[in-house]
C-alpha cells in the first residue's frame, strides 16, 4: 500500500478502490487474506475481467483471444482504402501519379448531414483541440501536463496580453495566440462565486473587467468576489450597488443568475 500511495502522489492520480480487485494464491490463509482486504479495501475475486479486451487471468491463451486485434487491423485498412479510394474519386491521384485537385477543401470537408464524405478539416480540428487544452490552463486544472507547463512558465501568466518570447515551446505561443478566440466566445460559470473576483475578472463581459469601467470603487467593497454582493435570500444587492455601479453593467447584472 506504500508503493501505491507513492504512486498517486507522483503522478497525481487515485486509485479506484471500486474498481480494484485481488487475486490470492491458495497458499494463502483465509485469515491473511481478510487481513489484506482490510488493508486495501479491494475487493477478492478468482478471476480478472478483460483488459484492453484481452482476458488476463486464463492461462492457456487460444487464437480466438486474439480475434479482436485482426477485426480490429480489417476494419482499419477498409478504411485506409476507402481514403484511397477517395484520392483518386476526387483528387484524380493513383500509384502512376498526381493530377490537378478539381475538388476545393472544403467541399470535401462538407458534414456528413450536408452530404459530405466523412472526412474532417484538419485545420479546425487542431483549433477545437488547441483551445480545449487553453481552458483547461485558464481554469487551473491540476493534470500533470498543466501543472508542468505552469511550472516552467511561472511569472508568465496565460493570457491575451502574454509576452510571446522566442524562447517560449510552440505549445505555448499557440496556447497565447488562441486565448483572444477563448476570452471573446467564452462564458464564465461563477458557480458560488468564492473564487471569482468581482472587480478583476472578467465574468460580466468577455474581455472586459469591471475595474476597466468603474474608476472609484468603494472601500468597504473592494477586494471581496461575487457571492459577497448578494443578500441572504439568494439575490444580486441592488441596494449596495446601483448608487455608484453604472447602469450598463447593473443591465448586464439582471441577466446573470446570481451565485449559487
Amino acid at each position: 500500500m506504500e508503493t501505491l500511495q507513492k504512486f498517486c502522489i507522483l503522478s497525481r492520480q487515485e486509485v479506484n478502490e471500486e474498481k480494484s480487485n485481488i487475486i490470492f494464491s491458495k497458499n494463502i490463509s483465509r485469515g491473511l487474506r481478510n487481513k489484506l482486504l482490510n488493508i486495501s479495501k479491494f475487493r477478492e475475486t478468482n478471476q480478472f475481467e478483460k483488459f484492453l479486451g484481452v482476458s488476463i487471468s486464463e492461462r492457456n491463451f487460444r487464437r480466438a483471444n486474439y480475434q479482436f486485434i485482426i477485426d480490429q487491423v480489417s476494419n482499419r485498412l477498409l478504411n485506409w482504402k476507402r481514403l484511397k479510394d477517395y484520392n483518386e474519386t476526387l483528387f484524380g491521384e493513383t500509384n502512376n501519379g498526381r493530377k490537378v485537385h478539381a475538388v476545393n477543401w472544403k467541399t470535401i470537408t462538407t458534414p456528413e448531414e450536408n452530404g459530405g464524405p466523412r472526412l474532417r478539416d484538419i485545420s479546425a480540428m487542431n483549433h477545437a483541440c488547441i483551445l480545449k487544452l487553453a481552458r483547461q490552463l485558464i481554469n487551473d486544472a491540476e493534470d500533470l501536463w498543466c501543472v508542468v507547463l505552469r511550472g516552467l512558465y511561472k511569472g508568465n501568466q496565460l493570457s491575451d496580453r502574454s509576452t510571446r518570447k522566442k524562447s517560449n515551446s510552440n505549445v505555448w505561443r499557440d496556447f497565447n495566440k488562441y486565448i483572444p478566440h477563448l476570452l471573446n466566445h467564452g462564458k464564465w460559470l461563477i458557480g458560488n462565486g468564492s473564487s471569482v473576483d468581482t472587480w478583476g475578472d472578467s465574468w460580466l463581459d468577455s474581455g472586459t473587467c469591471i475595474c476597466d469601467q468603474v474608476h472609484s470603487i468603494l472601500d468597504n467593497v473592494r477586494g471581496e468576489n461575487i457571492c459577497d454582493l448578494e443578500t441572504y435570500m439568494g439575490d444580486w444587492n441592488w441596494q449596495l450597488l446601483q448608487p455608484w455601479i453604472p447602469y450598463g453593467i447593473l443591465d448586464k447584472m439582471t441577466n446573470i443568475k446570481p451565485p449559487n
